[in-house]
């Protein structure tokens, strides 16, 4: 069973028709190796007097799970995408958590392409909005951010594959005809 985990994760973080630097920041994320604050302080980077508070709420740590999966801010924009699939959740303990319960869902073909880029391309998403606002000053606006996630989706998709069925206008006009999955 731990073996089988653990090929479902990483299963779920090599998806070839997301760019690289997708993929890669999911193993990054899957191996709590994202250089957040708590990170940087950890290996000596950041002195000890420097916040290590997350950028979004400022209340907790920012440790990977943090400011990825559990800062309130962030899951308005999950919550807000598995309700676009018409899904309800409990926020998983871990990046590790988060992968395998995605990928306990049993969807279409084109539609488990859709399904399964959802967690990588969101956690990247989350991740850059948090960098914007930590090196530009941005603020975060949950549903811009989730509003991207799904352009984002549609465009890197769509251009994986001339087959796709789907266009950018279904994503963002018709979700309830892109989506199709059950609990396995």
């Amino acid at each position: 069973l731990a073996l089988g985990n653990i090929v479902h994760s990483s299963g779920m973080v090599w998806l070839n028709y997301l760019p690289p630097k997708i993929r890669f920041f999911g193993w990054l994320a899957w191996k709590h190796k994202v250089k957040t604050s708590v990170f940087l302080q950890r290996i000596g980077v950041l002195d000890r007097s420097a916040s290590t508070s997350c950028l979004f709420c400022k209340s907790q740590p920012e440790t990977v799970q943090h400011v990825l999966i559990h800062c309130p801010l962030v899951w308005k924009v999950w919550t807000g995408l598995l309700h676009w699939w018409g899904i309800l959740w409990v926020v998983p303990a871990s990046v590790e958590n988060l992968l395998q319960w995605w990928a306990g869902f049993n969807c279409k073909k084109n539609e488990r392409k859709i399904w399964r880029a959802i967690p990588l391309v969101t956690l990247w998403s989350i991740w850059k909005i948090r960098n914007e606002c930590l090196f530009q000053a941005s603020q975060l606006n949950t549903q811009q951010l989730q509003d991207l996630i799904i352009v984002r989706l549609a465009t890197w998709l769509k251009s994986s594959s001339n087959h796709f069925p789907f266009s950018i206008n279904d994503f963002l006009f018709n979700a309830s005809g892109v989506r199709h999955c059950i609990r396995s």
